[in-house]
């Protein structure tokens, strides 16, 4: 269940953003790229952002690592949806690579 709502809030994220970068309207080819950039880049700081929370979360947590396991699935779509979260505010004006490092951060 964990998944499937994160995968809806992904697309519907991805949605907003694309929709609300530009000037609302897809007749014009520089509509259409800040659209598309948009998109990219919010799936580009989600991606980044789950990958650096699902390798480094043995790492950060301590305790017991029998009780922690190394991949885990929860850690996996909180830290996508912070990163999308994180990029909602420039994903229509910064390049895919600024959105790459603001995944990480």
């Amino acid at each position: 269940m964990m998944t499937i709502g994160t995968f809806l809030i992904m697309i519907g994220w991805a949605m907003l953003n694309s929709a609300g970068g530009g000037s609302h309207t897809l007749n014009s080819v520089n509509a259409r790229y800040a659209a598309e950039v948009s998109f990219l880049n919010t799936f580009l700081a989600g991606s980044s952002c789950c990958l650096f929370t699902l390798l480094l979360k043995r790492h950060i947590v301590r305790g017991d690592h029998k009780l922690t396991p190394r991949y885990d699935i929860r850690s996996l779509c909180n830290g996508f949806l912070s990163g999308i979260a994180a990029v909602s505010a420039g994903a229509g004006i910064m390049r895919p690579w600024s959105a790459v490092i603001v995944g990480f951060i």
